[in-house]
């Protein structure tokens, strides 16, 4: 790990013991967020809402958003990657879920997020959608998918 990588899991660290002492129940990291992991976040038990928007590092392992039993609002935008909704199960209280500006949006497991009212997926690649039906909770779903221009 270079020096840059060790300053930025440093950054997080940090963040996350303050939150931890302050009680913080919704976090949102936006602009240039850099960092490539979340390990570390299981440890603020109470947060109730994530926002992760705008990365400039791809995160590659998001499955610690998995382990925080009470986050009920999850924004994750600009990961460019694939998001896999498998990835993240555990987090079973999850109500809104936000995904954007990713490559794909892979939706296989999301039945195992019974309590979901609302989904939006914007400017991403969607997967396995077939799942959707089985969320009796939905009330909200939306697909903003940009379409490719194509000469005819």
């Amino acid at each position: 790990m270079n020096l840059k990588n060790k300053m930025i899991v440093i950054f997080l660290l940090c963040f996350i013991a303050y939150s931890i002492n302050t009680n913080e129940k919704n976090i949102r990291f936006s602009g240039r967020t850099a960092f490539e992991s979340l390990d570390g976040i299981e440890q603020l038990e109470k947060l109730e809402g994530l926002a992760i928007e705008i990365n400039t590092i791809p995160l590659k392992d998001i499955s610690a958003i998995g382990k925080l039993d009470n986050l009920t609002e999850l924004i994750i935008s600009g990961r460019g990657g694939e998001f896999r909704i498998r990835d993240i199960i555990g987090a079973s209280k999850l109500q809104s879920l936000t995904i954007g500006n990713n490559a794909t949006v892979d939706l296989e497991g999301i039945e195992n997020f019974p309590e979901l009212e609302e989904i939006t997926i914007d400017s991403s690649f969607t997967t396995n959608y077939e799942s959707l039906i089985k969320l009796k909770k939905l009330k909200t779903l939306s697909f903003n998918i940009p379409t490719q221009n194509t000469n005819l």
